[in-house]
């Protein structure tokens, strides 16, 4: 992809581009929640997506119950519960914030 011209997606595009994995997860989850908050299907979708897609769930339990919960807040979505949806999704995304800053902490 090249250098975005615009001052604005260069600078989101250098964010991601520079992003630690948990940060792009957190990136993730604060796309699904501004989109749940706009009310905007596609976007929850496509955010939802980036989450399941970063899941393995040959890992075990956790991440077949991840996915479980993207696919929940996809279908809360799909039936205009966006309140809802967005409240499971800010909850998930604390939970994530912790880990990785307990992550950071103790790679350094």
């Amino acid at each position: 992809m090249a250098w975005p011209r615009d001052p604005i997606e260069a600078y989101k595009f250098n964010q991601v581009t520079s992003a630690s994995g948990p940060e792009l997860i957190l990136m993730a989850y604060d796309a699904a929640v501004t989109a749940c908050g706009r009310r905007d299907l596609l976007q929850t979708t496509r955010a939802l997506n980036v989450l399941r897609g970063a899941v393995d769930p040959d890992q075990g339990p956790l991440g077949i119950q991840l996915i479980a919960i993207y696919q929940y807040c996809a279908d809360l979505a799909r039936q205009r519960k966006y309140d809802e949806a967005g409240k499971v999704l800010r909850e998930l995304r604390e939970t994530w914030a912790a880990a990785a800053k307990v992550y950071a902490i103790q790679s350094v």
